[in-house]
């Protein structure tokens, strides 16, 4: 697989373009469960800002929680089998 979170030069403005940088995360570099914290700092790195990286991570895992294509399980998130397979569509 792809790491694909190094492709995300900047933080992402469109919706689409969030959730799909917060999907990345999500499976690029460990595609087993993971915490909203943890992602919050991977994507601190493009934000800059904790405070903004976490409602970016939240709004962006709240997007593909709605299409099924993230699990939460208590404090832990991860990728569906749809998911999976969209990102790896996506290239």
């Amino acid at each position: 697989m792809h790491d694909q979170s190094t492709r995300v030069s900047a933080s992402p403005r469109e919706p689409e373009e969030l959730a799909s940088a917060v999907l990345s995360m999500l499976i690029a570099d460990q595609p087993g469960p993971q915490t909203v914290e943890e992602l919050t700092r991977k994507y601190a790195g493009f934000e800059g800002n904790q405070r903004k990286a976490k409602v970016a991570v939240l709004d962006g895992l709240s997007q593909l929680a709605a299409h099924g294509l993230v699990h939460h399980l208590d404090r832990f998130v991860f990728p569906t089998q749809a998911g999976l397979l969209a990102n790896t569509m996506r290239g």
